[in-house]
């Protein structure tokens, strides 16, 4: 069992069981990982304040089958929307250092939805529908990574939190 301390911006956080959570976070020196963390539910959770999305945090964290949360401190708040965080969370390589994302996350420098896709190899310019492949995209499938049209769009009935509009 390997144990690293790292400075993270907490991307998402997703309920797995009655007091355990599955948390999405972005590493300085690791990139994106998927870490639970236990109690987090509990009023009396020492962890539940300081791991809310768009936290920096310093988290202590342990690797073994699964990586675990065990401790962590806020060190301060990113001003980024829920979606851009989103598009990190599903496009990003786990494990996979990035500077260039952790610059921009930390530096508040301002980019697009459709720029990070572009930045993660999904380029709208010249693509077309991955479903019907007539019509021109309006929107990018987070989950699929897939450009709809409006037709295909409608029809899938997605929601908010996997499409970005373009």
């Amino acid at each position: 069992m390997a144990e690293f301390i790292t400075k993270v911006v907490v991307l998402e956080k997703e309920t797995i069981k009655e007091y355990e959570s599955l948390i999405y976070l972005f590493s300085e020196d690791k990139g994106l990982i998927l870490a639970k963390a236990r109690g987090i539910k509990k009023i009396t959770s020492k962890l539940a304040g300081h791991l809310e999305t768009k936290f920096l945090t310093l988290v202590r964290l342990v690797e073994g089958r699964e990586t675990w949360v065990v401790d962590a401190l806020q060190e301060g708040e990113i001003k980024r929307s829920f979606k851009e965080l989103n598009i990190i969370r599903f496009l990003a390589g786990r494990w996979q250092r990035d500077d260039e994302i952790w610059d921009i996350l930390i530096n508040n420098k301002k980019i697009s939805e459709k720029d990070w896709l572009a930045y993660f190899g999904f380029n709208s310019e010249f693509a077309s529908c991955d479903i019907c492949g007539r019509g021109v995209p309006v929107s990018f499938d987070l989950r699929e990574h897939i450009f709809l049209c409006p037709g295909c769009q409608v029809a899938l009935k997605l929601s908010n939190d996997e499409l970005v509009l373009i």
